[in-house]
């Protein structure tokens, strides 16, 4: 452990480290999440097209695709309630990451300011 009022350590020296740091490290983006969420928003939705490698007999009837459409429509339906909510969590999570980011560039920029004027 080190100690407290240890004399070989320079504060001022290692919190001007700290802050070169932070100031390369790479700002969080959120393009890349919205791009999963929008995906995933897609794909929740209620299938209306049978998929074309399923259209062998007798599934290619098309009174048969509407029922098992229909089916799965109904067998899922909770789970699409699900999914819609995970998006609807994910995209405010995205809104508030970005916020989060700008307070954050905001009070680094405050910062500086303040060092230099001390």
């Amino acid at each position: 452990m080190i100690e407290p009022n240890n004399p070989d350590i320079d504060v001022e020296e290692l919190m001007a480290r700290v802050r070169a740091g932070v100031r390369l490290a790479t700002p969080l983006e959120t393009a890349p999440a919205e791009s999963h969420i929008d995906a995933a928003a897609r794909f929740a939705q209620v299938r209306t097209s049978w998929p074309g490698r399923l259209a062998v007999f007798p599934l290619d009837r098309p009174p048969v695709r509407r029922f098992l459409l229909k089916l799965l429509a109904l067998l899922f339906r909770d789970q699409r309630r699900v999914n819609a909510e995970l998006v609807a969590a994910l995209h405010e999570q995205s809104v508030l990451a970005e916020r989060t980011r700008a307070r954050l560039l905001a009070l680094e920029e405050r910062l500086q300011r303040l060092e230099l004027h001390d």
